[in-house]
Order: structure tokens, then C-alpha cells, then sequence
């Protein structure tokens, strides 16, 4: 007997990695710009498979086909394909994770939240880290139905996804119940009223919501008035619907009755606003006040402590309500005649009427302290201020309280101040000087010593014209102020020797040449220029500015002569630095990619504009791009640069966009379940009103549009799929469902003459 073993055929594989991520066939996995080959590991389902993978050395910019064929033990062999993106950019549009307020949802999940939410945490993350995630309708969440949308757009900027979440907001309770309403602690209803006592002002009121989210707003329960009052509880349901609960509040009147059924001084009756006299020296009176109410309350203010002149007796008669009523009588104490003082000092020394003081210089004023024997006897002073050089008079008038009068005069002699403006001493440099007298220093001098020394030391001496010296002559001065104002000026001539004037140039050499007047004309990029130039006068200094950090163009160099005397003149050159004529790039990309020495550079489908970044080496060139709008096939981008000196220089980059696919193919045609060609029919029973027909195009960016499957009749339909191709090929493909004719022989009704059988 002999026994053959069969080889595997399995052909299929576990896993595939790319530089240690893995992928499935189809993937685009992009690398960057200067990768040139990829580590390519593959498992196959049948480890005893030969797995050979193609295409992963020698990676060129742009797309790259990788091949993977596994061949089994028994010869079968299949082919797995996927694209390595060198320099490129993906259009890979998944999503690892889309959460909503930190749970995982899908796309088109419909997820309910709770009242008053107005906005959700949406974290979508992209499969490829660098596409870009925009999430709308997040923020702003109403009651109901809210639409938020995930727009996914690939690194390419080109392909784009939208996935849908719809957040539903629950409404709010319209609830407004009260489950406990209280006031002081007594149940009470709406439309009800509470008795309150005497005085109430303000009332606890309790009110208790059934349903805890609504809230509660209490006004009129303070600032109670005597009477009737209103308590406004209003409810406000989480949905805003409001209601009012309304109590009344009876808070009862208080007497008001300020009446008095007594009302005496000394013993006599006395009506309110009556003057009632006695005698000088009174200090106290009785006061009797009696309320006719019992409620009511009695405060009596004076009585005691009366001075001459008018005083107030006052009785404030407080009723039961609050209210009150003020009842007034004026007692008049008789005024005293009394004159004398008890203490009159001046300057602190104790003085009488006629006594003569004198006092030191500058005096201006004088204390006085006046103390009358009558505590309600008034004085006026006259002559304490403004005291002047010599005899002054002090006068004191007491008035009685009665207008008795009393004078009282003291003489006050203030020393008069010296008049001496005389010099002890008056040098220059330490020389004495003379009146009206000449020195002479020599030139530049700009400042001289001068002192001044008074006779009498209270006198003051201010010195004027010692600095700020100028050549030729120059007064100093010294004036005298004595003690008592009176002025004298001593001056003296002070004579600074001229000094030269002379801020002419004897020679200007440049770079060694002498300087003729014309602009000095110098190579591009000098940077400085040596400038020397020698004064006429060799008193005069000479500064050279501008000779360094030379720009292109025209820079101008200044020469400042200063003369001796420090007066200056400037003398200005120019020179001119040429012009670059570097036309050179620093560097150039085409979407961020550096066009190849031969060749075009090669974008995707779709892409439209070519976003050029050309740096000139010289940054006074000029660069201007053209051609960056892009169409299908061949392009040309040209770069122009224009040197500082007008140089031009033009650059023609080739750009090759990958034109759209014309595949308008199906890879399925399902009718009903089954598998169907170009015109074939499909049979189906009677009465079938539909069918599921399903159509995928061979190429994944191709539109599938299909009519039929659906309002069958009995015969043939026609079910027509039109493919349109990425570049908008169009084909239709058509098949026809073949719905069977019935076989029913029954009646539904049989009748004779009107009646069945």
C-alpha cells in the first residue's frame, strides 16, 4: 500500500512589520525624505512558506511598490502589495480612539447626556500622528438633538473624513411644588394669612422645593409695617416655568398717643415753647412731665446745669408705636456785668494795664493768654501779630455779659536789625581784590576761586560770575544784604586769554589717496574705509565717524575739527560700496521637498498648488515664483532671482501630478445574494417587492450609484449600476431580476344571481 502525503497549499499570512510597525496589505506607510530602504519582516500562516519580499532597497521620493509572495510547500503562490511614501505625505484618515467625555463611542453612536449640558470633552486620535483633527458642534449643546462632527484630514491635506456623534441634551423638570412652606415655624398655604404680634419686622419663612433642582426667591418678609403685608414665594422649575406663592402677613397697630396731662416748671404749669425767666447764678430748675397714655414714655433732657442766657428744658414723649412728640421750654438766666480778668499774660510774663515789654529782634507776634473772672465775659485781642520794628500796642476789650466794657493796653518795644554791608574780606584765587579792580587768568580758565567775608555776621554775601567763565572779560560780583534789607554790590573784572578759532583741514587722504571731493568708490562688501585727515592748526582736534560698518550703496563719513576754543566745524565724504550680483539659492523646496538634479518632482493626485520656499544666499536679491497652480501631468514652477545689482537668474523646476485613475470596474455584483455578469438575470418568487443588490467598484475611489432592487413587479426589472472613475469615466453594468408569475387558483368570492352557492 502506498500512502501519499499531501503538501500545504496555505498561502496567507500572519502579520507584516515595516521598520517595527506593523500594517496590512493595501497600507500606505510614509518615511521620510532621505530614507532609502525599509526593514520588511513577514509571518506566513505556514511557516514552512517561502516568503520573498521586493522593492524595500533602493527607495526612490515618492511612492514605492513593496511586493511580498509567499509560495507554499505544494507551488501555489499569492501576492501581497503595499506602498512605502518616501517624502510624502499620508492620506490615511482612520481613528485609533474617539472618546466622548472619556468613553469610547463610534461613529454614529447616539449618546444621552444630562440636563443643562452645554458642552462635551470629544478626544478623536488619528492613526497617523500627523493628520489634523477638527471636532464642531462640541460647545453650545441645546435641549434635544445636537450634532457633533470629527473632521479627519490626512497629512496629504487632500483626503478627509467626517465621523457623526449625536449628543442628546434630556430637558429640564418644569416642576414647582412646595413640599414644606412655613412661616415662623407655622404651616401655611397659598392665598392664606398669618397674624403676626406688635412690632414684628420680619418674619423665617420656610419653603422646601419638591424637587431639589428648582429654586426659591422670598420677598416681603422683612421691613414689616403695621398692618397688612404680602409674602411673594416664587418657584423657578430647572425648565425656568416660575410660580408664585402669595400669603398675607397681619402684623397689629400700635397706640400712638404723645399727649402730657402735666407738664410744670418750679411748680407752674408751662405751655411747649414758653420762656420762663430767672436769676443770675440759677444753676437748676424742677421739671414735672406726666403722659396721658401708660404705654407712652417720658425722657426729660436739661433742668440741670444752666448757664446765663438761654437754656432748653426739653421733654421727648415716646408712644407706643414708636412715634414721638418733643415738648420745649427756654429758661433765661440773667446776664453779669463782671469785667475783670483773672490772668493776663504776655510772651509767658504776667502784665497790667500800662506795663511796656521788650522784645528781641524779628520778633513778629506774641502769646497772650487772656483768662476772664466772668466765665461768660468775651475779649478781642488787637496787636499781638504783625509786630514791627519799634513801639507797638497791645490791646485787650472785655465785654461783660451784659455789654459792660473793660480796656486793657500793654507796649511792646521789638529791637530794630543792623545795617552793616561792609566786607572783612574779599579775595580772588586768594589775592585781595579792589573795587572795580581787574584780574587776568589764563585761557580756558572756565571758574576762579572768590571769598567773602562779612563785618557783621547776621549780614549775608552772595557770589555771582566765579564760573562759566568765557575768553575776554567776565564780572564777578558780591553782594551784601545787612540784618535790616539794606544792599551793596562789590564787582571785579576777571580777563580769560582767547584762545584759537582755527577749524580748517590741511589735507584728507582715503585709503591713501588724497580725497578729491567726488564720492570714493569702494568694492562689494567692504566693510570700512581708513580716513586721514590733519588739522591746520595743530591746537585742533579732529574726529573721524562713519569710516566703519559700511553698507551697499552710499555711506557718509564725517570729519569733526575741534577748534581751541572748543568751537567746531564738519567736513562730510561719501563713499560708495557696489552692488552683489549673487544670484545663488540658499536653498529650494517644492512642498517641502528638494527638487532632484534630473528628473520632475512627483506629487499625488489632486494636489493643486505647489507651495515653493526659494531663500536667496544675498538677502538684497529678489526671488519671485510663478507657475505654483498645478494640473494634471506636467507642470513647470519657475524661480526668478534678481541680484542687488540687477542680475537675473532663472530656475525651471519640472512637477509631475499623478493623474486620476480611469478604472470604472466592478470586483463584485451581488443580486439577491448571488454573484451575477453583465446582463444576467436572477429569478426570484411571486410576490417578491425587492432585493438587496450590492455593487463594489475594483478601485476604492471610484462612486457606485445603483437603480432597482426595490418596487418589483411581476416580469422582468431592470437593475442598472453606474461606476463613475476617480478622473469621471463612467460605465454601467445591468441585470435583470426575474420575478415569477403566480400560480393561485382560488377564489376570493363566488356568487349567483346575488347569492352563493
Amino acid at each position: 500500500m502506498t500512502l501519499d502525503v499531501l503538501l500545504s497549499g496555505e498561502t496567507g499570512i500572519l502579520s507584516i512589520s515595516v521598520d517595527g510597525t506593523e500594517i496590512q496589505p493595501g497600507d500606505t506607510v510614509t518615511v521620510a525624505r532621505d530614507v532609502t530602504s525599509v526593514d520588511v519582516q513577514v509571518t506566513a500562516k505556514d511557516e514552512t512558506a517561502e516568503v520573498v519580499v521586493e522593492g524595500a532597497d533602493a527607495l526612490e521620493l515618492g511612492d514605492n511598490t513593496i511586493t511580498i509572495t509567499v509560495t507554499a510547500p505544494n507551488g501555489d503562490s499569492e501576492t501581497y502589495e503595499f506602498t512605502v511614501r518616501v517624502g510624502g505625505a499620508s492620506a490615511d484618515t482612520a481613528l485609533t480612539s474617539l472618546t466622548l467625555n472619556g468613553t469610547e463611542v463610534t461613529d454614529g453612536q447616539v449618546i444621552e447626556v444630562p440636563a443643562r449640558t452645554t458642552s462635551v470633552n470629544v478626544v478623536a486620535v488619528p492613526r497617523d500622528e500627523a493628520a489634523s483633527i477638527k471636532v464642531t458642534g462640541r460647545t453650545g449643546l441645546k435641549v434635544g438633538t445636537n450634532l457633533v462632527e470629527i473632521e479627519v484630514t490626512a497629512p496629504d491635506q487632500v483626503a478627509k473624513r467626517t465621523y457623526t456623534l449625536t449628543v442628546v441634551v434630556v430637558p429640564l423638570s418644569s416642576n414647582t411644588n412646595l413640599s414644606s412652606f412655613k412661616v415662623n415655624g407655622e404651616d401655611v398655604i397659598d392665598g392664606g394669612t398669618a397674624q403676626l404680634p406688635a412690632l414684628t419686622r420680619q418674619v423665617t419663612v420656610t419653603a422646601i422645593t419638591a424637587d431639589p433642582e428648582a429654586t426659591v426667591a422670598i420677598s416681603g418678609r422683612t421691613n414689616l409695617a403695621d398692618g397688612t403685608n404680602t409674602l411673594l414665594v416664587a418657584v423657578t422649575a430647572p425648565d425656568g416655568t416660575v410660580r408664585t406663592y402669595l400669603v398675607t402677613l397681619n402684623v397689629r397697630i400700635l397706640s400712638g398717643d404723645k399727649t402730657l396731662s402735666v407738664f410744670k416748671i418750679n411748680g407752674s404749669t408751662v405751655q411747649n415753647g414758653e420762656v420762663v425767666n430767672v436769676a443770675n447764678g440759677t444753676q437748676s430748675v424742677q421739671v414735672q412731665a406726666v403722659t396721658n397714655s401708660e404705654a407712652a414714655t417720658v425722657e426729660i433732657i436739661g433742668g440741670t446745669g444752666l448757664v446765663t442766657g438761654d437754656n432748653f428744658v426739653s421733654v421727648l414723649v415716646r408712644a407706643e408705636n414708636g412715634s414721638t412728640q418733643l415738648y420745649r421750654v427756654t429758661i433765661k438766666v440773667a446776664l453779669s456785668s463782671v469785667t475783670t480778668l483773672s490772668t493776663f499774660k504776655v510772651a509767658g510774663q504776667d502784665v497790667v494795664d500800662g506795663d511796656e515789654l521788650v522784645l528781641p529782634q524779628f520778633t513778629k507776634s506774641v502769646a497772650v493768654q487772656v483768662i476772664t473772672t466772668d466765665g461768660n465775659s468775651r475779649f478781642t485781642i488787637q496787636g499781638a501779630t504783625g509786630l514791627l520794628s519799634g513801639n507797638n500796642q497791645l490791646v485787650v476789650v472785655v465785654t461783660a455779659a451784659d455789654g459792660t466794657q473793660a480796656t486793657y493796653t500793654v507796649k511792646l518795644y521789638v529791637t530794630p536789625l543792623s545795617s552793616d554791608t561792609s566786607l572783612k574780606a574779599f579775595k580772588i584765587n586768594g589775592v585781595d581784590a579792589v573795587d572795580q579792580g581787574t584780574f587776568t587768568v589764563p585761557a580756558l580758565t572756565s571758574s576762579v576761586s572768590v571769598i567773602a567775608t562779612t563785618n557783621d555776621a547776621r549780614s549775608a554775601a552772595v557770589i555771582t560770575g566765579r564760573t562759566g567763565l568765557v575768553d575776554g572779560n567776565n564780572i564777578v560780583s558780591v553782594t551784601v544784604t545787612a540784618q535790616d534789607g539794606t544792599v551793596k554790590t562789590y564787582q571785579v573784572t576777571v580777563r580769560v586769554l582767547v584762545r584759537s578759532t582755527d577749524t580748517s583741514l590741511q589735507s584728507v587722504r582715503v585709503n591713501g589717496s588724497d580725497y578729491t571731493g567726488t564720492p570714493v568708490n569702494v568694492a562689494f562688501g567692504t566693510s570700512s574705509v581708513e580716513v586721514n585727515a590733519v588739522p591746520t592748526s595743530a591746537a585742533a582736534t579732529v574726529v573721524v565717524t562713519g569710516a566703519s560698518g559700511l553698507k551697499t550703496g552710499s555711506n557718509t563719513v564725517t570729519i569733526r575739527v575741534t577748534a581751541e576754543n572748543q568751537t567746531f566745524k564738519l567736513y562730510t565724504l561719501t563713499v560708495v560700496v557696489a552692488k552683489s550680483s549673487n544670484t545663488a539659492l540658499s536653498s529650494l523646496t517644492v512642498n517641502g521637498a528638494v527638487p532632484p538634479a534630473l528628473g520632475a518632482v512627483v506629487f499625488p493626485a489632486r494636489t493643486a498648488l505647489a507651495v515653493v520656499r526659494a531663500v536667496a544666499v544675498d538677502p538684497d536679491a529678489a526671488v519671485v515664483v510663478s507657475g505654483t497652480a498645478l494640473v494634471s501631468g506636467d507642470n513647470t514652477v519657475v524661480v526668478t532671482v534678481t541680484a542687488a545689482d540687477g542680475t537675473v537668474r532663472v530656475i525651471q523646476v519640472p512637477v509631475y501630478v499623478t493623474p486620476l485613475s480611469s478604472n470604472a470596474s466592478l470586483s463584485s455584483f451581488k443580486v439577491n445574494g448571488q454573484d451575477v455578469v453583465e446582463g444576467q438575470a436572477v429569478n426570484v418568487p411571486f410576490g417578491t417587492v425587492s432585493v438587496p443588490v450590492v455593487a463594489t467598484a475594483a478601485d476604492a475611489e471610484a462612486l457606485v450609484a445603483v437603480v432597482g432592487g426595490s418596487a418589483l413587479r411581476t416580469g422582468a426589472n431592470q437593475v442598472v449600476v453606474t461606476v463613475t472613475a476617480a478622473n469621471g469615466v463612467r460605465r454601467t453594468f445591468q441585470a435583470v431580476i426575474q420575478v415569477a408569475k403566480s400560480s393561485n387558483t382560488a377564489l376570493s368570492s363566488l356568487t349567483v344571481n346575488g347569492a352563493v352557492p
